[in-house]
């Protein structure tokens, strides 16, 4: 297994004690980096420590093990999400264009910029198989991305509520299909860099679905 580079250096003039809030950015971001180059195993505490140019004191004044610091780490990308689909769906509220734009607004809030896609897939990969060697590891694992999955459905619950629709398919079950559908897209994309399928596709499939699945509207398709 190759090793792990060196700590970066910090120039003399740049050694400015660091807040909490920004040691704690900079230990998220080593591990992000880490993690997704030499997977959970490589990537040691003392190794993202190093990365992030701290001891390993300040990495237990920010966190208790490794998990937490991956599942705060999450915790602040799930914030975002949250956020753009939030932002996505009130969007669509106050200009309506159909079902398939609807469904297209929230799959372009839910996806990561090309730039880090890979990265994040690496991350899910690894510590999916950690959480899914270690009993405490999965427990954590499960109960973050189920409090995703639950507010990611309330706030579709709403949205589609606003815009007159219904489906027999529960809003949590809407969000785990929404980003398994996602998640299969992406890593089939990032393994074959070839593929030239459409990223509509995956809202092509979705809202296809969802008109199976007794979609019942009161809104009447501008289009």
């Amino acid at each position: 297994m190759s090793s792990v580079r060196k700590a970066r250096r910090v120039p003399s003039d740049q050694r400015v004690r660091p807040t909490r809030a920004q040691t704690r950015e900079r230990l998220l971001g080593a591990a992000r980096e880490l993690i997704a180059e030499y997977g959970y195993g490589g990537a040691s505490v003392e190794a993202i420590c190093e990365h992030a140019g701290f001891t390993r004191g300040a990495f237990y004044s920010n966190f208790d093990s490794k998990d937490e610091l991956v599942c705060a780490l999450y915790d602040e990308h799930y914030a975002r999400v949250r956020a753009q689909v939030a932002a996505a769906l009130a969007e669509v509220a106050t200009t309506p264009t159909g079902l398939d734009d609807a469904v297209r607004r929230v799959f372009d809030a839910v996806r990561v910029s090309p730039a880090d896609r890979r990265q994040w897939a690496l991350l899910d990969a690894e510590f999916t198989l950690h959480a899914l060697r270690n009993d405490t590891s999965r427990a954590r694992w499960v109960a973050l991305q189920r409090r995703f999955r639950q507010e990611l459905a309330a706030l579709i619950d709403a949205g589609w509520t606003r815009l007159g629709l219904r489906l027999s398919l529960s809003g949590t079950d809407l969000a785990r299909f929404v980003l398994a559908v996602h998640a299969g897209m992406t890593a089939q994309r990032l393994l074959d860099p070839d593929d030239e399928s459409d990223e509509r596709l995956e809202c092509v499939f979705v809202s296809a679905a969802m008109q199976g699945l007794n979609l019942r509207s009161g809104w009447t398709d501008p289009r």
